[in-house]
């Protein structure tokens, strides 16, 4: 990003990065605007939970609990709508988004449950036929019934915010369970392309298939290295690293 911002400084260009870490040290040629996201204001959560909940208005006393519970995190405020509808009160509401989403899996219909769980495997985003490699006994078409967690468009399907899948990731009982799943799906993906290394790598390195893990890693970090992806690069080549002493 210091390079692209350094080359296109003479540009009438904006360059927007939405990043979780903090921000890299930038070239002075190019002016920088961080913009923090802050929590939400008393007027914009009231604002949101007013249009949250407009086709069926919740008690004045549930919503003033839901605002003060939210913390102003918008998908906080979310979830606990969605929560309140199902109990019926605001009194055992969990305090984390991260509890509130376990509580929302809980509550699926076994088949759904194992099947959101099933998929995460294959990471934020997947091709919707690869699920069926991955699932032990449930219906790929269950995924329908997941609109509240999951998108689809042009047959990829997606989780609808990374924190919906790392809970149902981490939601998955028995790490032997997981590197079942995590090679089927490597062996799937094996067999369709043999070009999807980057895939492959996380796959058999999760599964604990670590001689597919070493070859898939090597040649990831080649390829990003020759594109001078470096820090991928490195994070393949780490990987192999780790592979190679199993």
């Amino acid at each position: 990003m210091r390079a692209i911002a350094a080359a296109t400084a003479h540009q009438p260009w904006i360059l927007a990065i939405a990043r979780r870490e903090p921000d890299p040290d930038l070239p002075d040629s190019a002016p920088v605007i961080r913009l923090a996201l802050k929590p939400l204001s008393d007027a914009a959560t009231t604002a949101l939970t007013t249009a949250a909940t407009e086709i069926d208005p919740l008690p004045d006393h549930h919503a003033r609990a839901l605002i003060t519970r939210s913390g102003g995190n918008p998908l906080f405020l979310q979830e606990l709508v969605t929560a309140v509808r199902e109990a019926g009160n605001v009194d055992s509401l969990p305090d984390s988004v991260g509890s509130l989403v376990i509580a929302r899996i809980d509550r699926l219909p076994p088949a759904q449950r194992s099947v959101l769980r099933e998929v995460s495997v294959l990471g934020y985003s997947f091709p919707r036929d690869l699920a069926a490699a991955v699932l032990t006994s449930g219906d790929p078409n269950e995924i329908d019934h997941l609109d509240d967690f999951l998108g689809e468009e042009a047959g990829t399907v997606r989780f609808r915010h990374a924190m919906l899948r790392d809970v149902a990731y981490e939601s998955l009982p028995y790490r032997r369970r997981r590197r079942r799943l995590h090679a089927a799906a490597g062996d799937t993906i094996a067999a369709s392309s043999s070009e999807a290394h980057e895939l492959l790598s996380m796959h058999f390195h999760l599964a604990g298939r670590y001689r597919e893990s070493w070859h898939a890693s090597r040649t990831a970090g080649d390829n990003a290295a020759a594109i001078y992806a470096n820090v991928d690069a490195a994070r393949f080549y780490e990987r192999a690293r780790e592979a190679a002493t199993r």
